[in-house]
């Protein structure tokens, strides 16, 4: 498409558009033919045809560019005049979230808080069963809630965890008691009829737990128990550790146990949980009583 106009000195000009492309646009001049300038476009100025070699043609793209020449030159140029002057500019750090050092329960709380349940109500025999098996199990709560029926083996005391993190799988051993408490929670299970598909541990209704409703439960429970200790789902699971390293239970059981990958991964957890290195090592230590 050409378009003409005319300037003071009748100075023909056109300006092409080129199909767009995915290319920078650049402006650049070009002779335009003297077929094409202004007098001959409007036939006017017959006797006054104006140079033609000062006609150009203006064009819309220069497929050799790829970035526009004057904003890079005044980019440039200003880049080279204050960069001696301006700062740089330090990125504001976002603040650092505490990490809150693990509580282990002792055996005493941990029972106290299973009894803080209704021992009559489903919904209470349901949820002493969950921390039984979260306490005795030391599975993590997205694990205990997608467990399926297919994967109890009350007989043998063993549940298998199909997909634990890592989408690791492991088989985890249950105590007399838990087995108890968990056998108690299926038989009041059977008669709410909650369907083929419904989880372990699945509401009334059958729908499946939401993690929300353990983490307001359990410190309810511990209020109503009377526990201090900051007590949450995972802290459990720190229970389950602790208790099997004070029980000199080997290294390596304990990874099993907890479905870790590494015992290095295990040794760092045990560290922070049970440190019982360092608690042996104080309590052989003596001295001479005044």
């Amino acid at each position: 498409m050409i378009e003409a106009f005319r300037d003071g000195n009748d100075q023909g000009f056109s300006v092409i558009r080129s199909p767009p492309t995915q290319q920078w646009p650049v402006w650049s001049f070009q002779p335009l033919p003297q077929e094409l300038t202004l007098r001959h476009l409007q036939h006017a100025d017959d006797e006054n045809p104006g140079p033609s070699a000062s006609a150009y043609t203006v064009t819309n793209m220069d497929k050799n560019v790829t970035k526009p020449m004057a904003v890079a030159e005044r980019s440039q140029a200003s880049s080279s005049s204050t960069s001696s002057t301006r700062r740089p500019r330090r990125r504001s750090k976002a603040p650092r979230v505490r990490r809150r050092p693990p509580e282990v329960l002792t055996e005493a709380e941990a029972i106290a808080l299973i009894k803080a349940c209704s021992a009559r109500a489903p919904t209470g025999i349901r949820n002493r069963a969950l921390i039984a098996v979260l306490w005795r199990g030391g599975l993590r709560i997205s694990e205990a809630l997608a467990l399926e029926l297919r994967d109890l083996d009350l007989e043998a005391g063993t549940l298998r965890v199909r997909h634990g993190k890592g989408d690791k799988s492991r088989t985890v051993c249950l105590d007399e008691q838990t087995a108890a408490l968990l056998q108690r929670w299926l038989d009041r299970r059977r008669r709410l009829s909650p369907g083929a598909r419904a989880p372990v541990f699945c509401t009334l209704q059958g729908g499946r737990l939401d993690p929300s409703y353990i983490r307001h439960l359990l410190p309810r429970l511990a209020a109503k128990a009377g526990i201090e200790r900051r007590v949450h789902a995972h802290g459990l699971r720190h229970t389950y550790a602790a208790e099997l390293a004070r029980e000199k239970t080997p290294i390596n059981v304990i990874r099993d146990a907890l479905g870790h990958t590494t015992l290095s991964v295990t040794d760092r957890y045990l560290r922070d949980v049970a440190p019982m290195h360092v608690i042996e090592a104080m309590r052989a230590r003596r001295w001479e009583a005044a």
